[in-house]
C-alpha cells in the first residue's frame, strides 16, 4: 500500500438514531498502467430510512512491482486475479474501519462500527483491462 486517501467523509444528521442502522457498501478498482499501480475505492453509507446519515469514501493505492505487473499480462490484457483483488480490498476495508473510528470518536456516531464486509459476493470475477497495442 502506497497511499490512503479519504475522498469524502460526512455526517449528514444531527442525531444518531437508536436501533439497527442499515449499512450500504460499494467497491471499485482503478488502475494506472504507466505507474503500475491499482487502487481500491471503498464507499460505505449508514442509512436513516432512504437517506444517508453518515458517509465515508476512501481509496487505497497499491504499488505493484514491475516484474509482478508484467506477469499479469495475458493475451493483450492485464488480468488481476480475484484472490488478489479480494486481498487488497480487505486491507482497504480495514483502513476504512479505522478511519471511521477516528473520524467519529467522541461523537454519538462512534457506536457505528463498520460491520464485516463480504468481499466474496462483492468481487466475483477477475479484473481484465485491455492493453493498447
Amino acid at each position: 500500500m502506497r497511499q490512503i486517501r479519504v475522498n469524502q467523509f460526512a455526517i449528514l444528521s444531527d442525531d444518531a438514531p437508536n436501533g439497527e442502522i442499515p449499512v450500504e457498501f460499494g467497491v471499485q478498482f482503478k488502475t494506472d498502467t504507466v505507474g503500475k499501480w491499482i487502487a481500491v475505492a471503498f464507499k460505505t453509507q449508514y442509512m436513516n430510512g432512504s437517506a444517508p446519515m453518515l458517509l465515508l469514501e476512501i481509496q487505497c493505492d497499491f504499488q505493484v512491482k514491475p516484474e509482478d505487473w508484467d506477469s499479469l499480462v495475458n493475451d493483450g490484457k492485464l488480468v488481476f486475479p480475484i484472490e488478489f483483488l479480494r486481498h487488497i480490498a480487505l486491507h482497504t476495508v480495514g483502513s476504512a474501519r479505522g478511519i471511521l473510528f477516528c473520524k467519529t470518536e467522541g461523537s454519538p456516531f462512534s457506536r457505528f462500527i463498520l460491520p464485516p464486509v463480504n468481499l466474496e459476493t462483492m468481487i466475483s470475477q477477475d479484473l481484465e483491462i485491455p492493453l493498447p497495442e
